[in-house]
């Protein structure tokens, strides 16, 4: 394995795993960022036909604060599945207003209370998952007075 890993890279993990243990999450900001670009810019290919697209970045592959905030900072969007994953992103998006439409729900078995925050904090979308949470939702909406 040492041998698909650059040798400095390779070193600074095993320092990293000798002083902290294994497993251990390491996090390469300069690698997602260029990940991020070449993203946008593969997006970019939709312009021509005039479709608006926006890049969602799947909260539950790993999500902290700082990741929430990197996303934010570049512009994406995060797909949230659970409450827990809707708290760590806005924790990222302290200090911008309307941040809510830059949030989606996403997965099966959402809650109630998870739908009417969504809806009442503006999330740009909520993904339907059957025709039976079509009618959930709308029912949640119309109680909430919302569209």
């Amino acid at each position: 394995m040492a041998e698909l890993i650059d040798k400095n890279k390779f070193e600074t993990y095993t320092k990293i795993a000798n002083e902290f243990g294994t497993p251990a999450y390491v996090f390469d900001k300069d690698e997602f960022e260029y990940r991020i670009n070449h993203i946008k810019k593969a997006a970019t290919a939709f312009d021509e036909f005039r479709v608006n697209t926006k890049i969602y970045y799947a909260s539950k592959s790993l999500l902290t604060v700082q990741i929430a905030k990197m996303i934010l900072e570049n512009d994406l969007y995060i797909d949230c599945c659970s409450e827990g994953e809707i708290l760590i992103a806005e924790k990222g998006a302290e200090g911008l207003s309307d941040y809510g439409k830059r949030f989606s729900l996403h997965g099966n078995n959402k809650t109630v209370s998870e739908i009417e925050y969504a809806i009442n904090n503006n999330f740009s979308h909520l993904v339907i998952d059957s025709d039976d949470e079509i009618d959930f939702v709308n029912d949640i909406a119309k109680r909430l007075d919302k569209k």
